[in-house]
């Protein structure tokens, strides 16, 4: 009697930690890969404002790739070239005009929703290793992920500070084919 009951227990142990690696790597699989940027808005928490700071076609690249890692980018095009041709040169308005409209970091990442039984949502931790914003650097930025079929919308746990509002972000991102 017993015996059964731990060999029960045992099976529904091993079904469940074996249901939940399957939720997981599924997710994974679909979120590992390279995204181009569709829409870039955000929210104001207080006045529900929607604006677009990176203009209403940005541009963007997002990979999260199968090590571990993921690498994000976000312009808004049409900035202007500098007038010089030298490397890392500008003057400070060119070079202020560059980073404004201009966002890139990368570093580990993890999906730490083990348990989650909500197969196309969950929550995705970025590890912040370098950052065109240094404020980033060494900090986590959580996400939450929900896919359906090849569009990512990503979206800010906490809120932002952009020009003084409290804000979340919402990113749309559509999955590139593999080559």
């Amino acid at each position: 009697m017993v015996r059964a009951f731990v060999l029960r227990r045992v099976g529904v142990l091993l079904f469940s930690t074996s249901a939940r690696m399957s939720l997981e790597s599924s997710f994974l699989s679909k979120l590992i890969g390279t995204w181009v940027l569709l829409e870039y808005r955000t929210e104001s928490l207080k006045s529900k404002q929607v604006e677009c700071p990176f203009g209403s076609s940005p541009k963007g690249i997002l990979i999260y790739s199968p090590e571990g890692y993921m690498s994000a980018q976000v312009m808004r095009p049409g900035t202007p070239k500098h007038e010089g041709q030298e490397f890392l040169s500008g003057t400070d308005e060119e070079l202020a005009v560059a980073m404004r409209y201009y966002l890139a970091y990368s570093g580990r990442f993890t999906v730490p929703d083990m348990a989650s039984t909500e197969k196309s949502t969950r929550r995705v931790i970025h590890e912040v290793d370098m950052s065109s914003y240094p404020n980033w650097i060494g900090t986590t930025q959580e996400r939450v992920a929900h896919i359906e079929g090849d569009i990512l919308e990503l979206s800010t746990v906490h809120p932002l500070v952009i020009s003084g509002i409290e804000q979340r972000s919402f990113l749309t991102w559509r999955k590139l084919p593999r080559l």
